[in-house]
């Protein structure tokens, strides 16, 4: 729970059907939604809580205390105490001086209202017999207002104050036309259908700020005396479609199906605009043959193989951007005023000969039931991604440090299991479980192309590398190798000997060996300077082993019990909170620390972690990104439980009720990993980060009864 966070939704639904004539329907649905959200405190600038209570030593106070030790009265807050902000006529605390997001949550508001209606407009009308034709028309327009105030009084914004406001309104509305047929002659059943679909989307942002507040405790613009940022944009995207499917089944035994489609976006040039793909697959339920009537302990087993080819438009605008890039032909450029003159800053690159990610996926597996007691489903999966798309990183004198392109090749392959098994069943009891599981792996085949059109050698993507033959999330980085004899830290280092017969290091394997150089002439060794380590593949991976979940249902009469896991094998996550926690070369009182760092290393006390000083440049380094933070991503949780009971039906007839329950949940009730706290299955790489909500403990307990 944070403190001052709120939340308020209010719904509203209708649905409408009428049949003018008995071949003619015609459907609408409308829904409003209105919520109301305050979480204030909870951004990425320095008044988050969560990354400020990771990071502020223990020893600082929430409030602040008099000379006597007694709490202030705060007269900014009614009835409240005044918070401890680090900061005194003798200097600011080591730590965030003038930063407590305890107190700033009082005082700083950050709401965002979002209207949100849908509508959709259904028409369907049959003929001939056999034909149907449905024209269906949805909008989705979203109206949201976000208002934020950081007050004048405290926190990083004392005494100037800061306010903002921002809207933003999304319509998007689709066509689609659909003519479909069917028909079953004797033991053979055909339907098919052709299909149009259009889709628009337009997006109007403006943010508008302004900070030295008068009153300091409203959102409203004239509170401000100084214009800040004033920016807007406008986005329209648009996509159009034309698809159709046939399928045919014989006996209800045998089934065959095939569809293609054309799709057009408007986010590529107009020469790379459209796109084709399509798919096939068949089924056979081999369990109706004659072959295998007489094996009764196979009551149903269907084969089935497909191959489907999808395509993938999808990319941010920036790093870190949540922003869509609707014009990826397009360069963009920040516009500002210099003496009263427009001028130009490059932002992001476009790039011309963009076009759709394409991605063939090839499925085999079954589905059976065995026993008339256990559900067994495996499938096995190669997925091949052509085209991909994503930010490639370029020399920084281009000017620009990245730009879009759909280059390479992606192999993705796995085999995912589902079981459930009825375990025990009888009058009084019955006893279910449910399990499933997935294995996946990746493999870089064909490398993005250098400005010269030739495969790169490699390709650095934060903590990872491209290169082929290799995951995409294999890690690349120094390798830890523990402390020296003085207590310092350690890394893999490589040298070799220059033209002038002196040592020197390599810091890039790869790059090292993309430009010619000679594996065989490197002399592996350490190093306690971090800029002299080598960044390499180190044989790890951010992709788990196996992940999934198992559960149990068990019913005892009027009782009933639920229960739901979550667990993962295997990978390993960078845990990027845990190293912001083991900065061994900090002062005391600059940061916090966990219980770890109290086996750090001393002459008399030879650990495996560094000394613990501010003095030794070595040890300022001590935390930084290597393999000493990547920790297992195996995990197992509790991620519900449920427990109720049923009245029984004597009473609910005594009570004219048709059925009551009371019950009992609870969510995310346990969790086991490498390190405590650490929740690697909150993000797809499996690592931490101080800024964010981990899963919360919750319990529920309630009632449900049916009149």
């Amino acid at each position: 729970y944070y403190i001052s966070s709120e939340f308020n939704r209010l719904n509203l639904r209708n649905n409408v059907t009428v049949r003018p004539t008995k071949d003619f329907k015609v459907s609408l649905g409308l829904a409003y939604s209105r919520s109301l959200a305050k979480s204030p405190g909870q951004g990425s600038n320095s008044n988050n809580g969560f990354q400020f209570v990771n990071q502020i030593p223990a020893i600082y106070p929430v409030f602040e205390h008099d000379e006597n030790g007694n709490l202030v009265n705060d007269p900014k807050i009614p009835g409240g105490k005044s918070y401890d902000y680090g900061q005194t006529a003798d200097g600011s605390r080591a730590y965030a001086g003038g930063i407590n997001p305890a107190g700033a949550v009082r005082l700083d508001r950050d709401e965002d209202l979002t209207n949100l209606t849908t509508g959709n407009l259904n028409l369907e009308y049959r003929f001939l017999k056999d034909f149907k034709l449905a024209v269906t028309y949805g909008f989705q327009s979203t109206a949201s207002k976000n208002e934020t105030l950081a007050n004048p009084y405290y926190g990083d914004a004392a005494k100037i104050g800061r306010i903002s406001n921002t809207n933003e309104n999304d319509f998007s509305w689709t066509l689609n036309e659909i003519l479909s047929w069917g028909k079953t002659f004797g033991d053979h059943t055909v339907d098919a259908f052709i299909a149009h679909e259009a889709t628009k989307n337009e997006l109007d942002f403006h943010y508008s700020g302004k900070k030295k507040l008068i009153l300091g405790n409203v959102t409203t613009l004239d509170d401000g005396l100084i214009r800040g940022d004033i920016s807007g944009y406008r986005l329209t995207y648009a996509i159009e479609s034309y698809f159709g499917q046939a399928r045919y089944d014989y006996q209800n035994k045998y089934y065959l199906s095939t569809s293609v489609r054309r799709d057009g976006s408007s986010r590529f040039a107009p020469d790379y605009r459209w796109g084709t793909f399509g798919s096939v697959g068949a089924a056979w339920i081999i369990s109706k043959e004659k072959f295998l009537s007489s094996v009764k302990w196979i009551n149903n087993l269907k084969l089935k193989a497909s191959y489907g080819v999808l395509g993938n438009q999808s990319l941010n605008l920036a790093y870190g951007s949540t922003t869509p890039n609707y014009y990826l032909y397009h360069d963009f450029y920040e516009v500002d005023n210099f003496n009263n003159s427009p001028s130009f800053s490059f932002y992001a690159k476009g790039n011309s000969a963009l076009q759709w990610e394409r991605s063939g996926t090839f499925n085999v597996g079954f589905e059976s039931r065995l026993f008339n007691a256990l559900e067994l489903n495996v499938d096995y999966f190669v997925k091949t991604t052509d085209n991909m798309l994503f930010k490639k990183q370029v020399a920084p004198s281009l000017g620009y440090a990245y730009y879009p392109v759909s280059e390479g090749r992606l192999r993705n392959n796995g085999l995912e299991v589902e079981l459930n098994w009825e375990a025990y069943k009888s009058k009084d009891i019955s006893v279910n479980v449910r399990a499933n599981g997935g294995y996946y792996k990746n493999k870089m085949l064909i490398m993005p192309v250098d400005p010269f059109g030739v495969p790169k050698h490699y390709e650095l993507q934060g903590n990872y590398a491209y290169k082929k033959g290799h995951s995409v999330l294999d890690y690349y980085m120094p390798i830890w190798k523990g402390v020296s004899n003085e207590g310092l830290p350690m890394w893999k280092a490589y040298t070799y000997k220059d033209a002038s017969g002196n040592d020197a290091y390599v810091t890039d394997y790869e790059k090292y060996i993309s430009t010619g150089g000679d594996a065989k002439a490197l002399t592996e060794t350490t190093t306690s300077d971090y800029n002299k380590a080598v960044n390499e593949f180190v044989g790890k991976s951010a992709i788990p082993d196996f992940v999934g979940g198992f559960g149990f249902d068990v019913q005892i009469k009027n009782v009933s019990i639920s229960t739901n896991f979550s667990y993962g094998l295997g990978g390993w996550g960078y845990d990027g909170v845990y190293a912001g926690l083991m900065s061994s070369g900090s002062v005391i009182g600059t940061r916090n620390w966990h219980k770890d760092i109290r086996n750090y290393w001393s002459a008399d006390k030879h650990t495996d972690l560094p000394i613990l000083t501010h003095n030794v440049e070595a040890v300022k380094f001590a935390n930084s990104t290597s393999t000493r933070f990547l920790t297992s991503r195996s995990f197992l949780t509790l991620s519900n439980a449920r427990i109720s009971y049923d009245l029984p039906k004597s009473l609910m007839k005594h009570l004219g009720l048709n059925s009551a329950s009371v019950y009992v949940s609870g969510d995310n009730l346990f969790l086991i990993s490498a390190r405590k706290g650490y929740a690697a299955m909150t993000s797809l790489s499996g690592g931490s980060g101080t800024n964010r909500y981990l899963p919360v403990s919750t319990f529920v307990a309630g009632a449900r009864i049916s009149f």
